[in-house]
């Protein structure tokens, strides 16, 4: 295997010279060298590393396998397949440290395993007699943060050192959702400190708002009956709500109330934004402004509105009647020079509502039959979906738009978009998205909008949405199309591909009836068949 891996990069550097690759478009006869890595059959990818140097993967993955599926990690630098062990289910469970040196992942139903690279040893991090449910690394990845609980979302967090050995309690009674076990347990980014909340008096994020020191491996309390936080990226700055009170039986626009604060971390400064309120926060900007929005979880949707702080000044109304997302991410977007975007107006009928944008005390109107949740900044252009033909949650489908900040005009990017796999890739300045839906196949022609040059390009027809994966640098996507469907009762031919998502280069065929992979950098695609594990290298 090392000699294919050699063989593989002789030959990536001999072509280096050769001349640049033609506009997009797919040839009848890529150059595409693959490799088999292991002959294990019914191997599924079950996690894989940020710069996919190590890929998990799992076999035999049977529908009803009589015995736990074998764990392996193939290293595509040495080209070394390493048995770990095994593992729970073929379910992608893998999580790997940031710097890839550590992979935690379900041994057994309810208990966690951590595999290190430079050992070579597992270890069982999760607690015994009651069930492992997450693991959050430090950003660091010299510690790592494991969630046990005997009822979720209870649970106990442990703090292991990467030698795996040595481990200390950071609390118990604390909130963990195991679906978003990063959103719950914040761990600053020097890796020094962690947030999370304890001491739960109900079955909701509703506890006590804690911060621990890994030195010295200390706890202080920052706020009482709190539901939730936002803590700024620099670590700096949180908001929350305190002194919220349950009562059992009624709805949350009933107890969803109490202190809104604003707290400087670093000098432990307290300011009091809100003195009774039903506040969420939604984001920090890097001046330290915040935004956030005021109105009960579930309440009218006239009676929201939207606002913003800084610390040691009075707040400042944005707007009213403002739609509250499943998050911040789905209630306000924000663009560099902090105007802000939001949905008003909503009309649960049509599933709609304007969406307006703030820049300052002006607010304009770039859409008035926006779908919520589906807008995004890229520089100063506003993307977003209206004109909705379908509301199902998660999935709207309508016509994509572009708004400029500059112009305040909008143009078209295409008809029949799906909310899913809209990306806005905010660091490459582009947006990709799916037109032509076809909801039965699950599948639409993938295209790209440029927003620095204004051009739209298609990347690929008939492409599988729920598969679609960037490289890590963002140059290229992996992408599954689907073939024609002659026999309704059968599933219709797949194919993998490599699609550059520049202006040049040309999609490759990687293999049929893929069933698992991995996009790496400069072309590489680890992918699994029925036949087992391929590395291929693509030109």
């Amino acid at each position: 295997m090392k000699n294919q891996t050699f063989a593989m990069g002789a030959l990536a550097a001999m072509l280096a010279g050769c001349a640049p690759p033609a506009p997009a478009s797919e040839t009848a006869d890529p150059l595409t060298v693959a490799v088999r890595v292991d002959a294990a059959a019914g191997a599924q990818i079950v996690g894989y590393s940020a710069d996919r140097r190590r890929v998990a993967y799992a076999a035999p993955c049977n529908p009803e396998p009589e015995t736990a599926p074998t764990l392996k990690i193939y290293d595509a630098q040495t080209g070394l397949v390493t048995t770990v062990g095994h593992i729970a289910h073929c379910a992608p469970s893998l999580q790997f440290s940031p710097d890839g040196q550590l992979a935690a992942f379900p041994s057994s139903d309810g208990v966690i395993a951590v595999w290190s690279a430079r050992t070579g040893t597992v270890a069982t991090v999760s607690r015994p007699a009651v069930s492992g449910i997450a693991v959050v690394f430090a950003p660091d990845s010299r510690w790592l943060v494991v969630a046990s609980a005997a009822e979720t979302p209870a649970a106990v967090l442990d703090a292991w050192d990467a030698d795996l050995v040595h481990h200390v309690e950071v609390g118990a009674n604390v909130y963990v959702n195991p679906f978003s076990a990063n959103e719950a347990v914040k761990i600053s980014p020097d890796s020094t400190r962690l947030l999370y909340i304890g001491d739960l008096t109900t079955q909701l994020p509703l506890g006590n708002l804690k911060l621990w020191e890994r030195a010295g491996n200390r706890t202080r309390t920052v706020g009482q009956n709190v539901p939730g936080y936002l803590v700024s990226d620099d670590f700096r700055r949180i908001a929350y709500l305190d002194g919220v009170h349950f009562i059992e039986g009624e709805p949350p626009s009933v107890w969803f109330h109490g202190r809104f604060v604003l707290e400087r971390l670093d000098s432990g400064r307290v300011d009091v934004v809100e003195r009774d309120a039903a506040a969420q926060p939604l984001l920090f900007a890097p001046d330290g402004t915040l935004v956030y929005i005021v109105g009960a979880p579930g309440g009218p949707t006239a009676d929201t509105t939207l606002e913003t702080v800084v610390a040691g000044a009075a707040p400042v109304v944005v707007d009213r009647g403002v739609f509250q997302g499943y998050g911040p991410a789905t209630t306000v977007a924000r663009a560099d020079d902090g105007s802000l975007a939001y949905v008003a107006g909503f009309n649960p009928d049509t599933f709609s509502g304007e969406l307006r944008v703030a820049t300052g005390s002006r607010v304009r109107v770039a859409a008035r039959d926006a779908v919520p949740m589906t807008f995004g900044f890229v520089d100063r252009t506003l993307v977003y979906l209206h004109a909705a033909t379908s509301t199902f949650p998660g999935a709207a489908v309508g016509s994509l738009a572009a708004w400029s900040l500059d112009s305040g005009s909008s143009r078209e990017l295409g008809r029949d978009v799906t909310q899913v796999r809209l990306t806005f890739d905010r660091a490459a300045g582009r947006v990709l998205y799916l037109d032509h839906w076809d909801a039965a196949r699950a599948a639409g022609d993938l295209r790209r909008f440029t927003v620095r040059t204004g051009q739209t390009a298609l990347v690929a027809h008939d492409v599988f949405a729920m598969v679609t994966q960037l490289s890590p640098d963002g140059a290229s996507a992996g992408i599954v199309t689907l073939g024609p469907q002659h026999d309704p009762s059968t599933p219709p031919p797949t194919t993998l591909k490599l699609a550059p998502l520049g202006s040049t280069g040309a999609i490759r065929t990687i293999d049929k009836d893929t069933t698992s992979f991995a996009v790496a950098n400069g072309g590489r695609v680890v992918y699994t068949t029925n036949a087992g594990l391929f590395s291929a290298l693509t030109f």
